[in-house]
């Protein structure tokens, strides 16, 4: 007779631990800009080294994607509900989109002559003094 218990191995691989996406987030950083400092010659690789030091680009090319694909990973919890999100909106019909665009271009142009009515102050003022 079987019993039916949970593979304790998969129950912890399946689990998200809190904190573990930042930590394989900042970990995909330092090999991404430690193996930016191989490619550019800043850090070099002593050539006896086994494996690495005998192919050093190829080995960087491989911890440079290896440490993309680790930020990808890492960050898509972050941006998983926002794409649940995104899915949910409607496009703006063509009406409502020309209104907003009036309202930002016309934002955009008062601000201009403010800024150059300011400018204008700013120059004639310091003229004075100068």
């Amino acid at each position: 007779m079987q019993s039916n218990k949970p593979n304790r191995i998969m129950e912890i691989l399946t689990t998200e631990y809190k904190g573990e996406s930042l930590l394989l987030v900042l970990i995909s950083i330092v090999i991404m800009v430690v193996s930016s400092y191989i490619i550019i010659g800043t850090l070099v690789i002593n050539p006896t080294f086994p494996v690495i030091g005998r192919f050093p680009l190829l080995s960087t090319i491989i911890f440079m994607v290896s440490g993309a694909v680790g930020l990808i990973l890492g960050s898509w919890p972050l941006f998983k509900p926002s794409v649940v999100e995104i899915q949910r909106l409607t496009p703006p019909t063509k009406a409502t989109y020309f209104d907003h665009m009036v309202k930002v271009f016309t934002f955009i142009l008062v601000f201009l002559v403010v800024f150059i009515v300011f400018d204008s102050m700013i120059t004639a003022t310091f003229g004075l003094f100068i």
